[in-house]
Parts: C-alpha cells; structure tokens; sequence
C-alpha cells in the first residue's frame, strides 16, 4: 500500500479511524485519520461550481504531493463525501495511493447542507485562482444560501449581503455586483472571459444591451470570430443614452431620489416658475404618469427568477480553473 511521504514512517489503515463521539453540548475534537481513496466521494455540488485542474496543472500537483507530503488534510463528511479537497484526491489516485490523511467533520449532519457548502466554496475561493466565472457563481450561490437560511427572508438590506460578501471576496461592493452581471451575459461571452480573450468590463457592457444585439454577439464568437473584434463595434461610444431602458429608468430614479431630497421641503421659498421649466416639468409628469402605470414587481422575486434563469445557462458552461488546491508556501508559492 502506498503512503504519502509525510506518513511514510506511520502504519497506514485500511479502514478510517473513528473517533468517540462528543458529548452533549461538548465541542467536538477534530484528529486526523487516515481514509481509503476508495470510500471517498465527490461533494454534489463540486461539479456544478468548479472545474477540475487541467492535466497539466493535476500533474504539478501530484508531483507536489510525491516530493512533499500532503501538508493539509482533506475535510470530509462522516460518509466519505469530499468537503475540501476533490484536487488532493485526484493528485492522489494519479499516484497510486490507497489511502490519505482526512479530517471527519462529524459536527455537520444532514441538517447542515447549506453550512457544509458553504464551506465547500469558501474553501475553494481560499486555495485556487478562480477565473472571474466561477468566482461569480461562488457570489451568486453564497447570496442563495444566505436567503435559503433566512427562510428567503430579505437579509436585512441587499446592501448589507452585498458588503459582507464583497470582504469575503475582497472587493468593494459595486466591484462585487459588476463581478455577478457577468453571469448574465451570453454564453460565448462567458467563455471568453473565462479564456483570458475578453476583458471583463466588455462582457459587463454587453449585459446592457438589447437581447437581440446579445444573441447577434454570441452567435458571431461562436461562428469562430474573435471575442474583442466582435464586441468592440457593439459599444462604440453613442449620445450618451443608456443602451437598455431599464438602465436608463434605474438612472432617472437615482437622479430624481437625489433631486426630491435637495427640494422637497423648500417649496415655498420658489415664488415663481421659469418659462422654460414649464414644458419640461410637464414632460417629466407625463413619463412618470407613465412610470406609475407600471406593474408593481417584488424586487426579491424577480431576482430570483433572474438567478434561476443565468443558472440555466451557466450550467451548460465549462468552467475554467486555475490555481492548485493545496496549502499555499511561503517560500515557493506553491500549495500542497
């Protein structure tokens, strides 16, 4: 049986190790075991968010493991499911192990689902360099976990979620919500900018453009076009208008917010109305007639429908995935 170097010296089992079990109220202890490669078992939700390291990336680690040890055990679930480190055990089965160095988090039962991956992705977002795709659909999954706890609660304030996510992820907030518009862009979008051809903020901009630009975009990648060339006549500089009237409306209602607060209050200094402000202002109350008319929407609602749909498609997405998933070393940069 084959053992990893940092063990070589130990009496490798064949079956894991169990640890008595703590008692009530107790917190439990954590000891290393040793577990067959063989009763381990991907997290479900592994595939769905991340990729495998590519052949090559494996090999390094691998080889990493054979000329260092396994450094940090993997944390796995009392039936062998694979909380942090499906990579290790790639690594591992490529050179022939049988078995390998696991930590059991027995305090996590069936009804910790959403803790455990949570924990999955936060381990992923630790050890490897995700491309700007899979990091979005970390954010998007970690902001669905955390209304899925709340009972689909609104958490406190949509900005309140966004900011704690966004040190989690180490951006600023508005950095955080431009990374998560990604997902909504067509499907050769994504992929370019999981291949390093197009820029992140190219595929932000194309979001805001009509559906039917969109697919026109998206099919021309797909015909074999380059990404940038393809894009770059799409978002040419225009008059200034917004490219989607959601947009343009989202803006009118941040300029109008901020205009009611400067003069609500303070009417009854304005004795007089400029001729030319009388056609404007009647303009104004026309659009938000208009406005007013509008079907009320449920702004959770729709963003869940909205989740739904780019999961749909992001699903269909290979993921692009760089990085190793082991410790990280001082000295080389590496992980193990």
């Amino acid at each position: 049986m084959k053992s990893t170097p940092a063990c070589s010296q130990a009496t490798a089992t064949t079956t894991p190790a169990v640890a008595p079990e703590p008692a009530p109220g107790e917190k439990p202890t954590r000891t290393v075991e040793r577990w067959p490669l063989d009763m381990l078992q991907p997290h479900p939700r592994n595939a769905a968010l991340f990729d495998d390291l590519s052949e090559q990336k494996l090999s390094d680690l691998a080889q990493d493991l054979k000329e260092r040890g396994q450094i940090t055990p993997l944390e796995i679930l009392a039936d062998g499911t694979i909380v942090c480190g499906h990579q290790r055990v790639r690594a591992a089965r490529q050179l022939g192990w049988t078995d390998i160095e696991a930590i059991v988090l027995r305090e996590l039962g069936d009804q910790e689902v959403l803790v455990i991956e949570e924990r999955l992705i936060a381990d992923n977002l630790h050890r490897r360099e995700l491309d700007p795709l899979a990091r979005a659909r970390c954010l998007r999954r970690l902001k669905e976990l955390t209304y899925e706890k709340m009972g689909r609660r609104r958490y406190r304030g949509s900005t309140d979620l966004r900011d704690e996510l966004a040190q989690q992820f180490g951006l600023s907030g508005r950095q955080l919500s431009r990374l998560e518009r990604l997902l909504d862009a067509p499907r050769e979008v994504q992929r370019a900018v999981s291949a390093g051809r197009l820029t992140q903020k190219a595929a932000h901009d194309v979001t805001f453009l009509d559906k039917e630009l969109q697919e026109q975009i998206d099919r021309k990648i797909a015909a074999g076009g380059e990404p940038r060339k393809v894009v770059a006549p799409y978002l040419a500089k225009s008059d200034g208008r917004h490219k989607k009237a959601t947009a343009a409306r989202a803006a009118f209602s941040r300029n109008l917010e901020k205009s009611l607060q400067d003069l609500e209050g303070r009417l009854d200094q304005c004795h007089y109305l400029l001729a030319e402000e009388e056609p404007l202002f009647r303009r104004a109350h026309e659009l938000l007639s208009q406005l007013l008319a509008l079907p009320p929407v449920n702004p959770m609602a729709w963003a869940e429908r909205l989740s739904a749909a780019s999961q749909d498609r992001a699903a269909e997405l290979p993921t692009t995935t760089g990085g190793r998933e082991n410790e990280p070393d001082t000295m080389s940069g590496t992980e193990r």
